[in-house]
């Protein structure tokens, strides 16, 4: 059985008057541990839905998926007429302004946000009040202790007068107070999506171009200029026993498969899943059914 190595030191310690010896324990350090890199995906995870500030809803709502699914989702209730019955034309009229395309898109804007809030602004016209809707940020504005909702801009919660706020909640129940916004979750396939796609255009900056190998027996930093001025211009002078070979990488990674993923998880989270959902070709009769 071999002997385990003690964590004692044998010192000798001189004296004028005599020699002895001293057993003195070492401390031995012990290790940190030394943490895991946080890779992208780790990152994404573990980012919390509360934290998606400005510039994320910026990049979700820029996406061109998702401008197209919300187009298209929105298309279905903008293309109808709103039908405004009033015997006065000038006051039918009037409320035509109110409801215009503009406001009517953001309405329909709701199933994003979860929740969403206008101020209603008033103006007088021919002894009558006519309310202009304003489009205001969802986050200033909470439900208190006692389920009032107030406006908690700055910190500091702030009554709104009676008639002057109203506010719409998408599929809202006691677990979600605040409705159920799609924003949220689309960030993650968003971001992946842009991550993803970074990616794959620093690999094609990199390794997209063939690579040119050049072989000689005689200086090697004169061939690499002679290569250089090749690659940046279209002709090279070389002797008869060099040569210079182009080599095209290649890779059985399809880059495309993770965007286009992505892509169809954003499609159905806005859109719902449809026959045409996982269709990956052509197909008439799923785009005819759908249509």
């Amino acid at each position: 059985m071999s002997k385990k190595k003690s964590n004692f030191k044998r010192l000798k310690l001189n004296n004028k008057n005599e020699s002895q010896s001293q057993t003195i324990p070492i401390k031995r350090k012990t290790a940190a541990p030394i943490p895991q890199n946080g890779t992208l995906i780790d990152l994404l995870i573990n980012t919390g839905v509360s934290s998606v500030g400005d510039d994320d809803m910026d990049m979700i709502l820029a996406d061109l998926t998702v401008t197209q699914c919300d187009v298209s989702r929105k298309s279905v209730t903008e293309k109808k007429e709103i039908q405004i019955v009033c015997d006065d034309e000038k006051i039918k009229d009037e409320f035509k302004k109110i409801f215009n395309p503009d406001v009517v898109s953001q309405i329909l804007e709701t199933y994003l946000y979860g929740l969403n809030v206008f101020e209603v602004n008033y103006k007088e016209k021919e002894g009558l009040v006519y309310p202009r809707l304003v489009q205001r940020d969802f986050r200033q504005f909470k439900f208190n202790d006692v389920g009032e909702f107030v406006f908690s801009a700055g910190g500091s919660e702030q009554s709104i007068p009676p008639l002057k706020v109203i506010y719409a909640l998408n599929r809202a129940n006691f677990r979600k107070v605040y409705g159920d916004g799609l924003l949220k979750k689309l960030y993650f396939p968003v971001k992946m999506k842009n991550a993803s796609l970074k990616f794959w255009f620093r690999f094609l900056e990199k390794f997209g171009s063939p690579w040119a190998i050049a072989k000689t027996s005689y200086e090697p930093d004169e061939m690499a200029a002679e290569v250089q001025a090749m690659l940046s211009g279209d002709s090279a002078v070389i002797d008869t026993d060099e040569e210079i070979t182009l080599v095209q990488p290649t890779s059985n990674v399809d880059f495309t498969r993770l965007p286009a993923y992505l892509d169809n998880q954003i499609s159905k989270a806005i859109l719902g899943a449809n026959l045409a959902s996982d269709v990956k070709e052509g197909s008439y009769a799923a785009a005819k059914t759908h249509n």
